[in-house]
């Protein structure tokens, strides 16, 4: 308990994983592509895919936060390496969410098949926990060696937290439907994408000052 309290000192670090977690997630923008896919459900379906797809999310983000690290160690990667390579991904990510309009795509088509099954593929993966949010997640969780465990355990609070937005996002979805205006989450859009390339460049330069102390760009 006492880690826990001292890791809720350093708030403003939380505050960017909440931020970074919720740009790549971003229920409001995710609800189109959860009611296409699920177009032609039953509400009573709705909401029972909307409680899949949030147990998923929670159970895929929760093993990357305590084992993501340990399986780039067990395949000999770096976390430096990883911040890096993640980094670039969420540059990339954050310059597509700039430079063009939303879309959701093809994937809004009727899918057939079990209600669990499209609720974890392609609700769950890739939409909801994407490599973008996987790395994210699993960058965020191993930056800290004081006590990592706490750490670990205030990051999957946020976690949860978004997995709780995520929930009632789409188990209101039919409800939300009618408010969604596409010129104000246009422009949402562009600014959660900068706030993703301001914590893609901290994450490449933490990766170089890992990998290159002596060049102190921290």
């Amino acid at each position: 308990m006492d880690g826990i309290i001292t890791e809720l000192v350093n708030w403003p670090e939380y505050s960017k994983v909440f931020l970074a977690i919720f740009a790549l997630v971003s229920p409001p923008f995710v609800l189109p592509t959860f009611l296409s896919v699920m177009a032609g459900r039953s509400e009573a379906e709705m909401k029972r895919a909307a409680s899949i797809a949030s147990i998923a999310f929670l159970t895929v983000m929760t093993a990357f936060i305590f084992f993501g690290m340990g399986l780039l160690n067990g395949i000999g990667i770096s976390l430096y390496g990883f911040q890096i390579a993640g980094g670039l991904f969420l540059l990339r990510t954050g310059f597509e969410m700039i430079y063009n309009d939303l879309s959701m795509g093809d994937e809004g088509e009727k899918l057939k098949g079990s209600l669990v099954g499209i609720s974890i593929m392609p609700i769950t993966i890739p939409v909801l926990a994407g490599p973008g949010a996987l790395s994210a997640v699993t960058v965020f969780s191993s930056q800290y060696d004081v006590d990592p465990l706490g750490h670990k355990l205030v990051v999957l609070a946020v976690i949860v937290m978004l997995t709780v937005m995520i929930f009632f996002t789409f188990r209101f979805a039919a409800a939300l439907e009618r408010l969604l205006n596409p010129a104000l989450m246009s422009v949402m859009g562009k600014i959660m994408g900068l706030l993703i390339c301001a914590i893609a460049a901290e994450f490449i330069l933490y990766g170089i000052a890992g990998h290159f102390p002596q060049l102190e760009v921290i």
